[in-house]
């Protein structure tokens, strides 16, 4: 049997792989759906207004019908077929950025008077957030690619017609105004790779710092949680149970001649026995219960809201269940089980030594049993607290 695997949390791979589209949780889909879904309403707007004031190209007027088209129907298929989704996030942008490029060109090679202008400056102020979506919609190797391509392609042409003076007047009467646009662009790019490394850097230390916290509480050889986090799950038991006015139950397991199983077989089957002894008892409890490694051979159960007769039902099933299953050194095995129910004056102490008290009598009476502190049809006797 093999060992159950130390607990994990995201790796760096795994936030690349949200990034590059791989099981995107549905609020990071449905976001980005919407954002498609406003961007197509919006580019219609904007068509629609240019239409009526009349400063609209001949090419934006179908031009832009076509874009929206394009990411309105991409956001309705990556809805309907999510599986599509990683598939399809770059063509919106690939589009979108598509057009910025060839709609510019356009009117600074076609357009007169002062459409141009105006046509020139309003989709140089759509070009950053075309930089923005590329790094919403793609992963930041691509969005840099994108970007880069994006930038490339407006501002190396325009340097071109500049040098051999091509470009309209008004370009570099009013001062280095291209010049200063092409600048800004490159720090929006170098502010958008600042924020996506920054977003990772600060979600990897949050996974770090929650696979320290669940290392902390986990038992290595079972995977339960450990002596430190059944602690806390006490407190917080008794606390609830105080408030709702509801019994909580705990049963302390000792396995019966462990170690003669580590003397007989070695240290390496005992652990494995550990390990498919705390598999089995898990499945003999509630999903409201908790099992944790106590230490050593030692179990411990924490059942919140349980009367004693229902304790004892619970622990009664998992000494049965040991006591017929197989186990892995080829040899039958029995646990005694120590059962406590919570009483008005108890803290976490006195309700682990009244059930460490009910694990003695079980193991001085003969072992394989259950008996439950305080109950009048067990015998009263003193005990130790250790054994």
């Amino acid at each position: 049997m093999k060992r159950p695997a130390p607990p994990t949390s995201p790796s760096p791979e795994r936030h690349r792989a949200r990034r590059d589209g791989a099981g995107v949780p549905d609020t990071v889909s449905r976001v980005m759906h919407l954002l498609l879904f406003i961007g197509a309403a919006l580019i219609v707007l904007v068509w629609l207004m240019e239409m009526h004031t009349g400063v609209i190209t001949s090419w934006d007027i179908w031009m832009e019908p076509l874009l929206a088209v394009v990411v309105g129907g991409t956001a309705l298929v990556m809805v309907r077929s999510p599986e599509l989704d990683a598939r399809l996030r770059p063509v919106p942008v690939t589009a979108f950025n598509l057009y910025l490029i060839a709609a510019l060109h356009l009117t600074l090679l076609k357009s007169p008077g002062p459409e141009q202008w105006y046509q020139t400056i309003t989709t140089l102020y759509w070009v950053p957030l075309a930089y923005g979506c590329a790094f919403v919609f793609l992963n930041l190797r691509m969005a840099l690619v994108v970007c880069s391509i994006t930038a490339s392609a407006i501002f190396v042409p325009m340097l071109l017609w500049w040098s051999q003076d091509q470009l309209p007047t008004w370009t570099w009467e009013a001062g280095p105004l291209l010049v200063v646009i092409a600048l800004s662009h490159g720090m929006y790019v170098l502010l958008l790779w600042a924020v996506v490394k920054l977003r990772d850097s600060h979600a990897d230390a949050r996974d770090s710092a929650e696979r320290m916290r669940t290392l902390a509480a986990t038992d290595v050889l079972t995977g339960l949680p450990n002596r430190r986090a059944m602690l806390d799950t006490l407190v917080q038991g008794l606390d609830s149970s105080r408030r709702a006015d509801l019994p909580l139950a705990i049963a302390l397991v000792d396995v019966d001649h462990f170690k003669d199983v580590n003397d007989q077989h070695g240290h390496a089957v005992g652990d494995v026995v550990l390990i498919r002894l705390g598999e089995l008892m898990r499945t003999q409890l509630r999903g409201t219960d908790t099992l944790a490694r106590w230490g050593g051979e030692e179990f411990l159960i924490c059942a919140p809201g349980t009367p004693p007769a229902a304790a004892r039902e619970v622990a009664e099933r998992v000494r049965a269940a040991v006591a017929d299953s197989p186990m892995p050194h080829g040899r039958p095995l029995s646990v005694s089980l120590g059962v406590a129910v919570c009483r008005p004056d108890d803290d976490v102490d006195s309700l682990l030594l009244r059930a460490d008290r009910a694990l003695y009598r079980a193991k001085s009476e003969g072992r394989d049993r259950v008996v439950v502190a305080d109950d009048p049809a067990e015998q009263t006797q003193t005990a130790p607290l250790f054994t």
